[in-house]
């Protein structure tokens, strides 16, 4: 069986990007996920990722849809940040740039810096939570700071 080992770090998240391959991997691994795309027809699945891939795909391994994001919008307005979170960032985007929602209607226009993804509500809230602290605004311009010199 298939088993590529520990990926790097922990609670990252690795999206299967069966087109290219998988980043860092082998055109073998490659063609391992295809055939796994092929049989169980799991694209577009991503998995939360921390510890060992498992060694086989069955219906009860089969990887879970990632249903909850947390985002990050900056203002062009006024430069700020509106965080929050979804089940539907596609949807609520929408609302967002047509001034449906009462927070952000006054600080438009906006773009879309930053978004993650859960299996968990809890934990997309209390992502969510973090990134509204101080210390939770000074990492998330750390780790966005060359895509706020480009805005």
């Amino acid at each position: 069986m298939f088993s590529p080992g520990p990926f790097r770090g922990s609670s990252k998240v690795e999206h299967l990007a069966v087109n290219q391959g998988v980043a860092g991997s082998s055109p073998a691994r490659g063609a391992v996920y295809q055939s796994l795309l092929r049989k169980h027809g799991t694209w577009p699945y991503t998995v939360l990722c921390s510890g060992i891939w498992p060694t086989c795909f069955s219906k009860e391994t089969r990887m879970k849809k990632l249903h909850y994001c947390v985002y990050v919008l900056h203002s062009l307005k006024d430069n700020s940040f509106y965080i929050g979170f979804t089940k539907n960032l596609k949807q609520r985007l929408t609302d967002h740039f047509r001034g449906n929602s009462k927070s952000t209607a006054p600080r438009r226009p906006f773009r879309l810096i930053f978004c993650e993804y859960f299996l968990s509500k809890k934990d997309v809230l209390r992502r969510e939570k973090y990134f509204k602290t101080t210390k939770g605004k000074r990492t998330l311009k750390s780790l966005l700071k060359h895509s706020l010199n480009l805005i």
